[in-house]
């Protein structure tokens, strides 16, 4: 999971922009908004992880995923969207839509204290609307923001 936002804070390092290429728009703002952990299965479903390996195998599978990249056998897989799925993420009405639920939804659920929210939301959209370099430079700014909080500061 990703639990920047329990700490008052957001994902960084290109977090609000790399998760909703992987899992889409829709699994990444319940993944980030909510701090929620994802099950090995689901993870796998959703396009987060390409593999999942029994921790007694672990090692093992490592390698060989290893191998796999240098030796270009391993290839990411790429999951198609869902007819719903590309109405909602891959047009401007579509997320504007998507967008105003998630924040309803957010608000309610959180009851308001989490400060990041509005601000995960805020780098989320203007990377679907506006590309990844501008996301990037909004989730900078957001996440100096944050560190100065009061949430932020009592933990």
């Amino acid at each position: 999971g990703l639990p920047e936002v329990k700490l008052g804070l957001l994902p960084g390092a290109g977090g609000t922009q790399r998760l909703p290429k992987l899992v889409g728009i829709q699994g990444a703002l319940k993944m980030i908004t909510t701090g929620s952990n994802t099950k090995p299965d689901r993870a796998l479903k959703m396009g987060l992880v390409n593999q999942v390996a029994d921790p007694f195998a672990l090692r093992d599978a490592a390698i060989q995923a290893a191998e796999g990249l240098a030796n270009g056998t391993l290839k990411p897989k790429i999951k198609k969207k869902n007819f719903m799925n590309r109405m909602l993420e891959d047009n401007p009405l579509g997320r504007n839509v998507l967008f105003n639920q998630a924040t309803k939804i957010a608000m309610k659920q959180s009851g308001g204290n989490y400060p990041a929210i509005p601000k995960i939301l805020d780098c989320l959209k203007v990377g679907a609307d506006s590309g990844m370099e501008k996301g990037l430079e909004v989730e900078a700014k957001h996440f100096g923001e944050l560190t100065v909080t009061s949430e932020s500061k009592a933990l």
